[in-house]
């Protein structure tokens, strides 16, 4: 090989462009592959916020549908109730069955079914028994991913004022028809009546009296409906057992005591159904801090069998008069209460007879504690019976008085009657009716004249809603 061919083989560049084109490619071929990678984790981070705020939007669209659902089912759940108690179970029965739960009616979202879980925790009560307070939580969920929306929200029982009955204000004594005061009765309080009193004696009466009142057209002398009866678990009364604790409402066929019965509200307003409640001289007594209303569907004994002529056989003599509401319905019912016997609550009768007799002890205090409302057609008091009885409204009977032998007043109260006295309206004899409205114990019913249907905005009231952990 000569010089000049060393030469040429040393300055041959063939191939070189090869090498360039391929370290040039590797260099994209990285850059590529780190682009890629980094679009995939941006791509990724996309997907996964897209995916948790599209949970987000799942869980507050759960809650405000099932917000709108629970306003229209309070509405309908108020207009349907006469009270609190009744107001309450309905919106409770309303939460269990209509807003806890799942909601699936949502698109697919990333191939996955949305799902919105909906929870209810009932929070603290107030006192004054009208007002409770309950969280509600909504959870979306898509796949693997899950956010949390909740707030709270207060309900407020308004009293109604759909009854138009009248109660007259401090009256001893209401009647629809006119009566003769003579002999030794004595009334201790203002009388009013819709015809006219003739008063013998001036030591008959103490007070003011009104006669010809005229009415208005929006009010009556009539009996208010009977509160609506619910449905409640039932449960079957044990003979043997001292205690019933009602940790919720139930309904029972029968209450047939053998012995003395303990029933505690434990701490919230309870009611009970029985078709009969037979106390057979045995006693009940009321424990806990909630009310207790009882419906009888049937029949009530305080005395029954081998303890007829007992002096026992009561409800609640221990407890407070504003604790316990008795509803007995039915037609031709007959209540008697003799010597210490003492039902210390309210009573109202769709239509009842009413029947105070004498014990043995003279000036012994029984009867109805509370107030009675009853569409019966009697009221009888006998001897030396007396009760501290606080509204009687029996616009439908004649009471027939024939007290005597106390040195108490017989009635002490307000009455509201048909008609009274012993025969031909003339109320006479060693009878004593004084006014006295000494505790403040509430109606068994809601009296007053009528008033427009409160706005949602005042049964319910929410917080704003917020994402929790």
């Amino acid at each position: 090989m000569n010089v000049y061919d060393k030469k040429q083989t040393i300055h041959n560049e063939t191939g070189a462009a090869l090498v360039s084109v391929l370290m040039v490619f590797v260099v994209f071929l990285i850059l590529g592959v780190s682009l890629l990678g980094t679009v995939a984790g941006n791509l990724q981070r996309t997907s996964g916020e897209r995916s948790s705020q599209a949970t987000y939007y799942i869980a507050e669209a759960g809650m405000n549908y099932k917000l709108k659902q629970l306003k229209l089912n309070i509405q309908d759940a108020y207009e349907d109730s006469t009270s609190s108690p009744i107001f309450f179970n309905k919106v409770e029965k309303i939460l269990d069955d209509k807003i806890s739960g799942e909601l699936k009616t949502f698109e697919p979202s990333f191939g996955e079914q949305p799902v919105a879980t909906v929870k209810i925790e009932d929070l603290a009560r107030e006192e004054n028994h009208s007002e409770r307070k309950y969280k509600i939580s909504s959870t979306g969920t898509i796949g693997n991913q899950s956010r949390t929306v909740a707030t709270v929200f207060t309900l407020n029982w308004q009293e109604k004022n759909e009854s138009t009955f009248y109660i007259p204000e401090e009256m001893a004594l209401f009647t629809v028809e006119p009566f003769t005061l003579t002999g030794d009765a004595f009334i201790e309080g203002d009388i009013g009546t819709l015809a006219t009193v003739d008063i013998k004696k001036e030591s008959n009466h103490k007070g003011e009296v009104f006669e010809d009142i005229q009415l208005d057209e929006d009010v009556s002398l009539e009996m208010p409906p009977f509160p609506s009866v619910q449905d409640y678990k039932e449960r079957e009364f044990d003979r043997n057992q001292s205690e019933l604790a009602l940790d919720q409402n139930y309904s029972f066929s029968k209450i047939n005591l053998k012995s003395d019965l303990d029933i505690n509200t434990l701490n919230s307003d309870k009611q009970l159904v029985v078709e009969q409640l037979d106390l057979n001289g045995h006693d009940i007594e009321i424990s806990g801090t909630g009310k207790l209303d009882i419906f009888i569907t049937d029949d009530l004994n305080l005395v029954r069998g081998r303890h007829h002529g007992s002096d026992r056989g009561s409800i609640n003599t221990n407890g407070t008069t504003e604790s316990l509401n008795i509803y007995l319905k039915g037609s031709d019912k007959k209540i008697t209460l003799k010597g210490d016997q003492v039902i210390n609550g309210s009573l109202f009768a769709e239509d009842a007879d009413i029947n105070l007799e004498p014990g043995a002890r003279k000036n012994n205090r029984n009867g109805i504690l509370g107030h009675i409302f009853s569409g019966g057609d009697s009221f009888n008091l006998n001897g030396n019976a007396s009760t501290d009885s606080k509204i009687i409204y029996m616009p439908n009977a004649h009471f027939d008085l024939r007290g005597g032998g106390g040195t108490e007043p017989n009635i002490k109260g307000s009455i509201v009657a048909k008609s009274i006295g012993k025969s031909k309206n003339k109320l006479s004899g060693n009878i004593h009716i004084q006014y006295g409205l000494d505790k403040d114990v509430p109606l068994p019913v809601e009296t007053g004249s009528p008033n427009e249907e409160p706005d949602i905005k005042q049964l319910f009231k929410r917080e704003p809603i917020r994402e929790v952990n």
